[in-house]
């Protein structure tokens, strides 16, 4: 039972990155085509660094065991802090984010989707069963 939640856990990760990624490529593309889509952390815009996080959170499901918290938690952090500290900022008035089309500042999905995926690393790890080569995704 708890290997399939293992499982599930990780295949949600997966996905939803997958997800993620699809969703944020239209805004790399409109700041590659010099629209300035997102706002800049020194001479980086935000979604590049963004873009790579949802990367290294979507690799870290197929690595070992050993190397796959690293690997999910170096793409997560900047992921979460950047929806966090965007979303802050939205809501006290300073517009910050790219917006959807309905007008709602991305960076609150971007902190949903963050938090949620951690939700789901940690019931990967936790329900993870014994040694690595059970592990085949995590």
């Amino acid at each position: 039972m708890k290997l399939w939640v293992s499982r599930l856990a990780r295949v949600s990760i997966l996905v939803v990155s997958v997800l993620a990624l699809y969703r944020l490529l239209p805004v790399v593309a409109d700041q590659l085509k010099g629209l300035e889509a997102c706002p800049m952390l020194g001479p980086v815009p935000a979604c590049y660094l963004v873009l790579v996080g949802y990367i290294a959170i979507g690799v870290s499901v197929v690595l070992e065991p050993l190397r796959s918290g690293w690997v999910f938690l170096s793409g997560w952090l900047p992921v979460f802090l950047f929806a966090l500290l965007g979303t802050s900022m939205e809501l006290l008035g300073q517009p910050t984010c790219p917006r959807s089309a309905s007008d709602v500042p991305l960076c609150f999905f971007s902190l949903i989707i963050a938090s949620s995926l951690f939700v789901a690393f940690f019931l990967a790890r936790r329900t993870g069963v014994g040694s690595k080569k059970e592990h085949s995704l995590y």
